[in-house]
């Protein structure tokens, strides 16, 4: 059961890394930071 385990976290952490670094890699036009009081 260890390896079924191993193997279904690993395809997790595949799939996440695949999710985050296509995030990091393109545009994102909705992205907000806030640092700070607001401006009024």
């Amino acid at each position: 059961m260890g390896q079924i385990v191993s193997a279904l976290i690993n395809a997790s952490v595949a799939h996440f890394s695949q999710v985050e670094a296509e995030l990091i890699s393109t545009p994102d036009d909705e992205f907000k930071f806030h640092l700070g009081v607001p401006s009024a």
